[in-house]
């Protein structure tokens, strides 16, 4: 009851790390935050990668992958969303879990990567559902591979009738997790891994 008072009230939580329980910001501007149950779900599959990670959080609207990931012991997190309205709850939520390492760019997604310098092990994708075509965009952008780490992963949030999982000659699909009418996709950099497990 209490959680589905949370969402009602436009309420998330962080849900494990340094900052556990402490309330998030969610804009009021459409944003379709990802659930404490995926959210649960994601950072227990990627488990010690998130220790000293640095993470890009694309189309971030409250910053809740980021923030968690940070919460979670990764060393750097920047956060990048068009929305004026994100961007503020996104510094907000920074300010209120107290939490180093985060940086907030309100700038369109695919202007910012073509011009973000230095390797990540970690990207986050929760682009609006709405828009067709947006995983095979993603994943096949010259421009992700080369600023993923070998071995990096990037993990996108799409809407379970999603279907079409495209790969990159740098970047393997390693795996799909299906929760609710949400999805996450998991994809590697290739560093000569034979298997398709984290």
């Amino acid at each position: 009851k209490k959680f589905q008072k949370d969402l009602e009230n436009n309420l998330m939580r962080i849900v494990g790390g340094m900052s556990r329980g402490v309330p998030l910001r969610v804009p009021d501007n459409g944003v379709r935050p990802t659930s404490d149950r995926v959210r649960e779900a994601l950072f227990s599959i990627l488990g010690e990668l998130v220790t000293e990670a640095s993470c890009i959080d694309l189309f971030a609207g409250s910053g809740s992958l980021g923030i968690e990931a940070l919460s979670r012991g990764a060393k750097s997190c920047i956060f990048a969303d068009r929305s004026r309205d994100s961007c503020e709850a996104i510094s907000h939520n920074l300010k209120k879990t107290k939490l180093a390492g985060g940086t907030v760019r309100k700038e369109e997604v695919y202007p910012f990567l073509n011009k973000l310098r230095g390797n990540y092990n970690l990207v986050f994708a929760d682009p609006p559902y709405k828009l067709n075509g947006i995983v095979e965009q993603l994943v096949k952008l010259d421009t992700l591979a080369r600023l993923l780490l070998p071995g990096g992963v990037l993990v996108v949030e799409t809407a379970k009738r999603d279907v079409d999982f495209p790969c990159h000659n740098e970047i393997n699909l390693l795996s799909v997790r299906k929760y609710g009418d949400s999805q996450l996709i998991l994809y590697r950099r290739d560093n000569n891994i034979t298997d398709n497990e984290i």
